[in-house]
């Protein structure tokens, strides 16, 4: 689990103690929270404290993208100090990244995620993504990029006779370099 991850478990999700992708209730943790949650036809923003936070959610919107808006704000809720209505966009760009980021934990929790995909077939990887956006109600491109998340920081270490035959560790960084037949299979 990255420090990421830990901290939409310890600060977000603790709230809710999802087991499945039902359970992922954002109305219920914004409420526990204590973040005011409306709808009306106006862009999604999170305004506060002065008055105690509360989030305007696009009504227009439809639901899985409504429930990403939302996990996105409650994630700069919790993380981030300030109104980013009044700073820079080189400014609140770290902020953004690390906002959806932790959206795509939030939304998609890890061990969740990967107890809905195993044991269950798929074609190819659209029929994945499609799989993901439907049991955790998102929209396709979260799903494509939680995926691609899930598989990157969960990739198994090299495996001897399988993925190299030979492995060179370099004495001072610790780096290692896999051949297989003699030639670079991967570092790490």
């Amino acid at each position: 689990m990255t420090r990421l991850e830990q901290f939409v478990t310890d600060k977000l999700l603790v709230h809710i103690s999802p087991r499945s992708p039902s359970d992922i209730s954002l109305w219920r943790l914004a409420t526990r929270l204590g973040v005011e949650v409306h709808l009306n036809p106006i862009p999604t923003h999170l305004f506060g404290p002065e008055n105690g936070p509360m989030i305007i959610l696009d009504s227009r919107l439809p639901e899985p993208e409504q429930r990403e808006a939302l996990a996105h704000e409650l994630c700069h809720f919790v993380a981030h100090a300030g109104n980013q209505l009044t700073l820079a966009e080189m400014m609140t760009a770290p902020d953004e990244a690390k906002a959806t980021r932790m959206s795509m934990y939030l939304l998609c929790p890890t061990d969740i995620l990967s107890a809905a995909l195993d044991g269950v077939p798929f074609a190819d990887d659209a029929e994945v993504v499609t799989f993901i956006a439907s049991e955790f109600n998102i929209p396709l491109a979260t799903a494509k990029q939680r995926l691609r998340l899930f598989r990157t920081e969960h990739r198994k270490a090299p495996q001897l006779g399988l993925d190299y035959d030979m492995v060179w560790e370099h004495p001072g960084t610790g780096r290692r370099i896999y051949f297989k037949n003699g030639h670079l299979a991967c570092s790490h």
